[in-house]
C-alpha cells in the first residue's frame, strides 16, 4: 500500500515547547483534537491515512531532510501553523514552498491557521487565513487561543476546529474522488525513458477551448488512426465533463502533462481565456519534470484568417496555420513537425 497521508503539519519548534515539564505543546494539542474530529468527517478507508506531525526534528541544519520532503510528497493538504516563529523558519518557507511547487497555492489544499497576529504574511497564504486563534482580550491584548493554558470554557477554540475539519474533509473527498477516476498509469509520473511508446512515437496531449470540443476529439482520432499516435484529451473535452467538478478537471489535465511529451493546442472558436488556463497549467508542469525528464514539445494550431489565440507568447511553441476546420491539415502540419 502507498503511503500517504490527509494533511502535513508545518510548524515552527518554538510554537510546540510545552510551558510545563512533561506537558504537550500548543501544536501538539491542537493536533491531537483535530485528529479525532477531522476523522469523524470522513469514511473509514480515508480516515485511515491520518495527519503527519514531525515529532522528531527530521530537518537538518539548513534544509529540511529527504524524509519530511518525501511526507510532503504523499499529503493531500497542508497545514501552516501560522506565527512569527513560523515566518522566520527558514524550513517552514521550504516546506510551504515545496507543497505550492507541486500543488499550487490556489489548490484547495492548504488550510493556515493563524496563531497569532503576524505582519508580512506570504501572498500564497493571505486569501486563505480563516481559521484565526488568537483575540482580544477586555485589556486589548492579543492573545493565542488555549495559551499558555488549555482552556475548555473558550468555546470559539472548539468551533473554528470544528469548522476546520468540516472544510478539511470535503476536500480530502473530493480529492481521492479525483484519484479513484484516473487510472492507475497516469496516477503517478513515469521514469523519462517511458513517456514515449514502444515503437519511437510521442504520446500527445490534445487540448483545445469547450467551444473547439468536437475539432480537438477529431484531431486526436486523427493522430491515432490516421498517424498511429498515441494521443490523450482532458477529460474537461469528454460528453459528460459537465458532472465534473473544477478540482478534477484541473488534477486531470496535470496528470495528463505529466505523462506526454506533445502538446497540441487547437485554436479556432476558444474561448481564448480558457487557453490561456492550459497554458499556465504547461508553464507549471515544466517546473515539475524530472532533470531527466525531456522537454514537452508544444504546438499551437490556429485559423490561417484570424491568427494565433491572443495574449499567448510561447518562445518554445511552435505554430501554424490551417484552413477553418481542416484536421487534415492540422495533423499533417503538427506530425511533420514532431520528425
Amino acid at each position: 500500500m502507498t503511503e500517504k497521508y490527509n494533511a502535513f503539519i508545518s510548524y515552527a519548534w518554538r510554537d510546540n515547547e510545552p510551558i510545563d515539564h512533561g506537558g504537550k505543546g500548543w501544536v501538539s494539542t491542537f493536533v491531537n483534537r483535530l485528529r479525532p474530529l477531522l476523522n469523524r468527517k470522513l469514511p473509514r478507508e480515508i480516515a485511515r491515512h491520518g495527519i503527519w506531525l514531525d515529532y522528531e526534528q527530521m530537518r537538518g541544519n539548513d534544509n529540511i531532510s529527504d524524509k519530511i520532503r518525501a511526507k510532503l510528497e504523499v499529503s493531500h493538504l497542508l497545514v501552516p501553523i501560522i506565527s512569527n516563529s513560523y515566518l522566520d523558519s527558514p524550513w517552514c518557507k521550504q516546506e510551504l514552498q515545496i507543497f505550492i511547487e507541486k500543488h499550487d497555492a490556489d489548490s484547495g489544499r492548504i488550510f493556515p491557521v493563524w496563531m497569532e497576529p503576524v505582519e508580512n504574511i506570504p501572498n500564497e497564504l493571505e486569501s486563505l487565513l480563516k481559521y484565526c486563534f488568537w483575540f482580544e482580550d477586555d485589556k486589548k491584548r492579543l492573545c493565542t487561543r488555549w495559551f499558555p493554558d488549555i482552556d475548555p470554557t473558550d468555546r470559539e477554540y472548539g468551533y473554528l476546529q470544528q469548522s476546520m475539519a468540516q472544510d478539511m474533509a470535503v476536500h480530502l473527498k473530493d480529492i481521492v474522488a479525483a484519484e479513484e477516476e484516473t487510472p492507475p498509469s497516469e496516477q503517478a509520473e513515469p521514469p523519462a525513458h517511458q513517456m514515449q511508446e514502444s515503437n519511437g512515437q510521442h504520446t500527445v496531449l490534445v487540448n483545445g477551448g469547450e467551444d473547439d470540443k468536437d475539432l480537438v476529439n477529431q484531431v486526436a482520432a486523427c493522430l491515432c488512426n490516421q498517424h498511429q499516435i498515441s494521443t490523450v484529451v482532458p477529460v474537461s473535452l469528454l460528453s459528460n465533463s459537465d458532472k465534473l467538478k473544477s478540482s478534477e478537471i484541473t488534477h486531470d489535465l496535470r496528470e495528463k502533462l505529466k505523462l506526454c511529451s506533445a502538446f497540441l493546442i487547437v485554436y479556432r472558436r476558444g474561448p481564448a481565456h480558457q487557453l490561456q488556463g492550459y497554458i499556465r497549467e504547461y508553464l507549471k508542469s515544466k517546473t515539475r519534470r524530472t532533470k531527466d525528464s525531456p522537454p514537452i514539445k508544444i504546438n499551437i494550431c490556429y485559423p490561417a484568417n484570424d491568427g494565433p489565440p491572443p495574449g499567448i507568447f510561447l518562445p518554445e511553441a511552435e505554430l501554424h496555420s490551417c484552413e477553418s476546420d481542416c484536421v487534415a491539415d492540422c495533423t499533417n502540419k503538427f506530425v511533420k513537425g514532431l520528425l
